[in-house]
C-alpha cells in the first residue's frame, strides 16, 4: 500500500518547517570554525618547532665544524715551528697571512718564546687583521690572563683557550688560544667568536636564529657569554618557548649553545589557523544558502507531492548514498591524517599502516608497494598476511602488472585478472592474484613506483568510483611518505660522512670506535686505530690550488678503501689527516700489516694534471687496550705515534708502544 504523506493546507503552516536548520548550519558552523582554528594552531605551531629544532642542529654542526677548523690552524702553525730550525718574521707573516685570508675568524695569529733568565729577550712574532682587537701592553702573548693560559698549555701539550679577553677597546673580545711548541715557545690565536657564527649566518639564517653562546667554565664570577646574536629572542607567538640547547667544545673548555626563533622567525604559520576558521565559516554559509534553498524547493514540491513520492525517494536514496560516501571519505581522511601524523614511529612502519588500511577499506587481501629498479619491479612494503609476497621479491617489469601500470602512468583496475588480456602477468601467477588495482606513485615529478591492492577470492571485484579515488589518494600520501624517507636518509648520510671524500667523518669515526671498544674488548680481542697524515699534501696545494690538492684527497680515499676489510673504518678527520679504525685484531701485528700496506699503496704517485705526484704518509699506530681503553686515549696515542713517525723521516709508521 503506498504511503501518503500529508501536505499542510496553508503556507502559515508550511513555513516554520526547515526554519531552525539555517541558525543551526551556523551554530555547528562556528563550533568546527573554533575546533579548526585550535586543532590547526597546534598542527603549525608543532610543525614550526620541528622544522626550527633541525635547521638549529644543522646550523650548530656547521659552528662545530668550523670551531675545529680554526683549532686546526694553530696546530699547522706549530708544525712550521716544530719541523724548522728557524723561522723568519717573513715566513711567519707568509703563513700567518693566508691563514687570515681562509679564517674570517682568525683575528691575530703569534709565536712567543719562553724568557731566559741567563740570555737575551727572546723573539715572538705577531700578525692581526686590519681593524682586529688591540691589546695594551703588546701582543696578545702580552696579556695578563694568558699566562695562565700559557702555563696549561705547556702542562697539557693541547690546545687550550683562555676567558674572553678585552682589548683596548672594551666593546671588542676575542677568544685567545695557545698551544705548546716542542721548544720552548707557544703559537697563539685570537679567534673572534662573532665572526665565527655571523660567517654561518647567511640568507633566512640571519633573520631567523636569535644565538647565544656561552663559556660554561667562565671566569671566577661564574659562566661568562662568549656571544649574543643581532635579533632578539621571540617574546610571543606560536614559537616563544622554544629553545634548541647544546653543548660543545672549544680548546678544552665547555660551550654551550642556546639558539632561539627570533621575532620575524615566529610569526611564520601565525594566518593559517586563521584561513582555516574563515573557511570552515564560509562553508558553513553556504550550508545555509543550500539549506533555505531546500526550505523553498521543498514547499513547491509539496503541491504535488502525491504524483512526485517516487520521484523524491529515488532523489533521497541517491542522497542518502552521496552522505554516506562522503562521510566514508571523511572517516578515511581522519585516518590517513591521523596515520601520517603518529609520532614515535618509523617511515616504514607507516607505510605498512597505510597499506594495511587501504586494503581493508576496500575490501581485498594485500597490497605493496613496489619500486623500478634496473629493469626489475622490486618490492619494498607489503602487507600480505599469507606472507606469499616478501620485501625484496622482484620482477621482470615488462611483464609484470607494476610495469603496465607504470607505462600507462595512470590508475589500473582489473576485477578478474583471469579475463583480462594480462592473465599471464607473473603477479597473477606466483602471487595467485585474482583481482588487481595499481596505482603510479610519484616522487618529485616522476613516477618510479607502484602501489598496488590484489585480492585472491577467485572471484570478480567490482570497484566504486570512490574506492579508485581513494586508492589514488593514498598513492599520493606514500609518494610524500617515500619523499620524506630518502630526504632523512640523504641527511643523515651528510651528517657522517665527509662532503669531498664519501668516506666517514670524524663523528662516525668515534661512534664507531666506541662500539669496537665495548664489543671487541668484551670478547678478549683488540681494537687498532691508524693515524695518518700526507707528506708532501702542502705542496700540492701550494703550487696547484686546494682543486688539485681535493682531487688528490679523493684519490687518497679511494686506494685506501680497497686495503680494508668489511668491518673496518675509513674516516677523514680534516684536511690530510685520515684513520682506519681495527676492530676484532687478534694483534697488534694485524695494525703493523695494514700500515705496511698503506705505505705500499703510496709508493704508486698519485695523478697530478699531467704530471704525477709522488706523496708519502706518516703513520701513527694505537691497539687498545695496550695503549688506552677509550677512544679519546687511543686518539691521542695514536696521534703521538704518527708525531713521532714524522720525526724519524716520514713516509713511515711508528706504534704508540714504542714512542712511550
Amino acid at each position: 500500500m503506498e504511503q501518503q504523506i500529508p501536505v499542510a493546507d496553508s503556507e502559515s503552516e508550511r513555513a516554520p518547517a526547515g526554519r531552525w536548520r539555517i541558525p543551526l548550519t551556523w551554530s555547528v558552523g562556528a563550533l568546527l570554525a573554533c575546533a579548526a582554528f585550535v586543532a590547526s594552531q597546534s598542527f603549525v605551531a608543532r610543525e614550526l618547532r620541528t622544522e626550527f629544532e633541525r635547521r638549529a642542529l644543522d646550523l650548530h654542526a656547521g659552528l662545530v665544524h668550523r670551531l675545529s677548523g680554526d683549532l686546526d690552524t694553530l696546530h699547522a702553525l706549530r708544525g712550521l715551528f716544530d719541523c724548522s730550525e728557524s723561522v723568519s718574521s717573513d715566513e711567519f707573516r707568509r703563513f700567518a697571512d693566508d691563514v687570515l685570508d681562509r679564517h674570517p675568524s682568525v683575528q691575530s695569529l703569534h709565536y712567543a718564546e719562553l724568557p731566559r733568565t741567563d740570555g737575551p729577550a727572546l723573539r715572538h712574532y705577531d700578525l692581526a687583521r686590519a681593524g682586529a682587537v688591540e691589546f695594551v701592553g703588546g701582543g696578545l702573548h702580552a696579556h695578563a690572563l694568558m699566562q695562565r693560559v700559557l702555563g696549561a698549555a705547556r702542562e697539557g701539550g693541547q690546545p687550550v683557550a683562555s676567558e674572553p679577553l678585552c682589548g683596548a677597546d672594551p666593546e671588542r673580545r676575542v677568544i685567545g688560544v695557545a698551544l705548546a711548541t716542542r721548544g720552548t715557545g707557544f703559537v697563539l690565536g685570537g679567534f673572534d667568536v662573532d665572526a665565527l657564527v655571523e660567517s654561518n649566518l647567511h640568507g633566512e639564517l640571519r633573520d631567523d636564529f636569535a644565538i647565544e653562546v656561552v663559556d660554561v667554565t667562565g671566569a671566577g664570577a661564574g659562566p661568562c657569554r662568549v656571544y649574543a646574536g643581532a635579533h632578539a629572542p621571540a617574546a610571543s607567538g606560536l614559537l616563544e618557548d622554544v629553545e634548541v640547547r647544546r653543548e660543545g667544545m672549544f680548546a678544552g673548555r665547555p660551550w654551550s649553545f642556546a639558539y632561539r626563533p627570533a621575532r620575524g622567525y615566529a610569526v611564520r604559520g601565525a594566518w593559517e589557523p586563521y584561513a582555516i576558521a574563515a573557511g570552515v565559516l564560509a562553508l558553513a554559509l553556504v550550508s545555509a544558502a543550500y539549506l533555505r534553498g531546500l526550505v523553498q524547493r521543498n514547499r513547491r514540491v509539496e503541491r504535488d507531492v502525491r504524483a512526485r513520492t517516487r520521484e523524491l525517494t529515488r532523489s533521497n536514496e541517491r542522497l542518502q548514498s552521496q552522505i554516506r560516501d562522503r562521510r566514508r571519505i571523511e572517516r578515511r581522511l581522519r585516518t590517513l591524517i591521523a596515520m601520517t601524523s603518529r609520532q614515535g614511529i618509523t617511515r616504514a612502519q607507516r607505510i605498512a599502516e597505510l597499506l594495511r588500511f587501504a586494503a581493508g577499506e576496500l575490501g581485498l587481501d594485500g597490497a605493496w608497494v613496489a619500486r623500478r629498479r634496473d629493469g626489475l619491479r622490486v618490492i619494498e612494503h607489503v602487507f600480505d598476511p599469507d606472507k606469499r609476497i616478501e620485501v625484496g621479491d622482484a620482477l621482470r617489469l615488462n611483464a609484470s602488472l607494476c610495469g603496465e601500470t607504470l607505462r600507462r602512468g595512470q590508475l589500473l583496475a582489473l576485477g578478474m585478472v583471469a579475463e583480462s588480456p594480462w592473465e599471464e602477468a607473473p603477479e597473477a601467477a606466483e602471487g595467485h592474484i585474482s583481482a588487481y588495482v595499481g596505482c603510479p606513485v610519484r616522487l618529485q615529478g616522476e613516477a618510479c613506483a607502484t602501489f598496488a591492492l590484489f585480492s585472491r577470492r577467485g572471484a570478480f571485484v567490482e570497484f566504486e568510483l570512490n574506492d579508485l579515488n581513494f586508492a589514488q589518494l593514498v598513492a599520493g600520501w606514500i609518494g610524500q611518505e617515500l619523499t620524506e624517507l630518502a630526504l632523512e636518509e640523504q641527511l643523515a648520510h651528510q651528517a657522517t660522512h665527509d662532503a669531498l671524500t664519501g668516506v666517514p667523518n670524524r663523528a662516525l669515526l668515534h661512534d664507531r670506535a666506541e662500539q669496537a671498544l665495548a664489543n671487541t674488548l668484551r670478547a678478549g680481542e683488540s681494537v687498532g686505530l691508524l693515524y695518518l697524515d700526507l707528506d708532501g699534501f702542502k705542496q700540492v696545494n701550494d703550487e696547484l690550488g686546494h682543486a688539485a690538492g681535493d682531487r688528490v684527497l679523493v684519490a687518497v680515499a679511494q686506494r685506501l678503501r680497497p686495503l680494508l676489510r668489511e668491518g673496518d673504518t675509513l674516516a677523514r678527520l680534516g684536511g690530510d689527516e685520515f684513520a682506519v679504525l681495527l676492530p676484532r685484531m687478534e694483534s697488534r701485528a694485524g695494525a703493523e700489516l695494514v700500515a705496511e700496506r698503506v705505505l705500499a699503496a703510496f709508493a704508486q704517485p698519485f695523478a697530478r694534471g699531467t704530471q704525477p705526484t709522488q706523496l708519502g704518509c706518516s703513520i701513527g699506530i694505537a691497539v687498545a687496550p695496550e695503549d688506552g681503553d677509550t677512544v679519546e686515549a687511543l686518539m691521542h696515542r695514536a696521534d703521538e705515534a704518527m708525531y713521532a713517525a714524522k720525526a724519524a723521516g716520514k713516509n713511515c709508521w711508528r706504534v704508540a708502544e714504542a714512542v712511550a
